[in-house]
């Protein structure tokens, strides 16, 4: 497969037998970040400099220890902005300074290349832990797509985990889930509520990629309530909501994933790829619900934005004991940051809606609703 410079600057090689060395480098959009960070370091020394020649003589710091530590830092992230991808014949190689730093194609088939915590990252745990991680998250979306189908031909995943026969473990508060061929248990101060396998309404995986083994979110539907099942990201580990029990390690969202697949009837089985096009019907709903669920968090964020906001401004206003030339310094601060504070709630809502046109964009086909189905009024999965 072969693509056109100007839309991307990777190509895919004949096979694995790649010719001239291809270099994808950041995408524009982390380009300008960095750029916007530079200046906005380059600009500190001197804004400090205005601030300590408005204070009194004796009252100004030394500004020589920020100066250096401002330097260092220029260096630090413009150093970023030489990072870089290489697909040639021997594999991918990355530099994140001065050297390259080779992922062989040997080390992609060899079936111990695990997916990485973060979408488009791959992990080699073979390798020192600052170089265990390969991310394609910073390139653009044509040199990412291409990348990635090169990496898949070549890719072998490691075996899936066996389904235990019997899984325990710790959710919510206080409570204990046990997985058993027979039923469900759940088991909250004492008291036991079993279900059988057949009461579960639906169970839903929600999945960054739909071909990954583990999950974002999980949610097992039963008759009188809801588990739900999270994984955070921090700092680039996986931090699940549930533990295991005492003594025990905690179970790992594949494992647990596989164990509810293994018994919850096959047709209430929703996986949800959130970042690909959905592939029937009730995968489209289930992302409007993840969509719908984000909305009323971005609300709750903005109502708390403006809070905090006139707030702000109220102490700002109050605080003139020292006079108003002491004032309106910090209330233009406190306008410039939270204007740059709401630019970034203002990208990323306008990146949420943007996600909602585009599933609308893919609605699949809605399934035939029977008669049955109809009279009483059930979706038709």
């Amino acid at each position: 497969m072969s693509q056109d410079r100007g839309e991307c600057s990777v190509t895919e090689p004949r096979n694995t037998g790649l010719g001239a060395p291809l270099v994808a480098p950041l995408a524009p959009e982390y380009r300008r970040c960095v750029v916007y960070v530079l200046i906005a370091l380059v600009g500190l020394p001197f804004v400090a400099r205005w601030v300590n020649e408005a204070r009194p003589p004796e009252h100004r710091p030394d500004l020589r220890v920020l100066g250096a530590v401002d330097a260092l830092l220029v260096l630090g992230v413009a150093s970023v902005l030489r990072w870089r991808l290489r697909v040639d014949e021997r594999g991918i190689s990355r530099r994140r300074f001065v050297a390259w730093h080779l992922y062989s194609w040997d080390e992609f088939a060899s079936g111990r290349v695990r997916e990485g915590v973060y979408r488009d990252t791959y992990q080699f745990p073979d390798r020192p832990p600052w170089h265990r991680a390969l991310s394609l998250g910073p390139l653009r979306d044509a040199d990412r797509s291409a990348i990635k189908a090169i990496i898949e031909r070549v890719w072998v995943r490691p075996p899936a985990p066996d389904p235990p026969a019997n899984l325990a473990f710790r959710f919510s508060f206080r409570k204990i889930a046990y997985i058993e061929p027979v039923c469900l248990t759940i088991v909250h101060r004492g008291e036991e509520q079993r279900y059988a396998w057949g009461e579960v309404r639906a169970l839903k995986i929600r999945r960054s990629e739909r071909e990954r083994r583990d999950f974002s979110s999980l949610e097992l539907v039963l008759p009188d309530r809801t588990i739900t099942l999270r994984v955070a990201i921090d700092h680039g580990r996986a931090i699940p909501s549930w533990s295991g029990l005492r003594g025990q390690p905690r179970p790992d969202p594949a494992t647990v994933a596989a164990a509810l697949q293994e018994y919850v009837p096959r047709a209430r089985i929703v996986v949800t790829s959130l970042s690909e096009p959905p592939a029937n019907w009730a995968e489209w709903d289930d992302r409007r619900a993840v969509f719908r669920g984000k909305t009323k968090e971005l609300n709750d964020v903005r109502r708390i934005m403006w809070a905090f906001g006139a707030v702000s401004l109220v102490v700002c206003l109050c605080d003139n004991s020292r006079g108003w030339a002491s004032v309106v310094p910090m209330l233009i601060f406190c306008v410039v940051t939270w204007g740059l504070v709401w630019l970034v709630f203002r990208y990323i809502a306008i990146e949420h809606w943007r996600a909602i046109e585009e599933l609308e964009s893919q609605l699949p086909a809605r399934p035939a609703v029977t008669t049955t189905t109809r009279a009483a009024g059930k979706r038709p999965w």
